[in-house]
């Protein structure tokens, strides 16, 4: 990381706490906070670990993504990693989802194993990328869809590449805005950060 950079991301984190907790995309960037009007979600929170409850929410297809994506960024993160998603496809499934199985579940179920993957161990992301691609294959009108594996992509990439992820899906107009104003604010006041590495 340059010095600048630094510089700037510690101003950032000092001035509006809360939503740093490390330097990386995936968990600096806690759109959960933009949905703690939901009682589910302020039970994810204070839990960080997945259960019957949040695993009947998140595979029912008639709540919305957006609101699943801020159940998952509730449960959070960790250092030493989590098994969220072993949990989720233990009590839906029965068994684990691999990548062999992406095919047999629904978009959204690949959605939420992805990106339960992700943040579980988010040093290596690239576990997480085939059912967010797979996803956003079949919901290929899904801002959240789009914006999540765009956070996936930018976790280990060079600073500027990471900006080019997110920033191609902040300028995509064809999109369905489904996720609330709030949660993308938050995504971009801390990933516009890495733009001037493009200069």
């Amino acid at each position: 990381m340059t010095n600048s950079k630094f510089i700037k991301i510690f101003f950032f984190c000092l001035f509006i706490p809360g939503i740093c907790y490390a330097d990386s995309p995936l968990t600096s960037t806690p759109i959960s906070n933009a949905y703690e009007d939901l009682e589910i979600v302020k039970k994810a929170k204070a839990s960080g670990e997945m259960n019957s409850e949040f695993a009947l929410f998140l595979h029912n297809e008639s709540n919305p993504i957006d609101k699943k994506a801020a159940l998952i960024n509730a449960l959070g993160w960790d250092f030493n990693g989590k098994k969220n998603a072993m949990l989720y496809c233990n009590i839906i499934f029965g068994k684990q989802i691999n990548e062999k199985d992406i095919a047999s579940v629904s978009a959204e179920d690949n959605f939420v194993i992805g990106y339960l993957k992700a943040l579980d161990d988010y040093f290596y992301p690239y576990k997480a990328v085939p059912y967010l691609k797979a996803a956003q294959k079949k919901m290929d009108d899904s801002y959240t869809v789009f914006i999540i594996l765009a956070l996936v992509r930018a976790q280990n990439a060079d600073f500027c590449s990471s900006w080019k992820y997110v920033n191609k899906v902040f300028r995509n107009k064809d999109l369905e805005k489904d996720l609330r104003k709030e949660a993308v604010k938050i995504i971009y006041d801390y990933m516009v950060l890495y733009k001037n590495d493009c200069n």
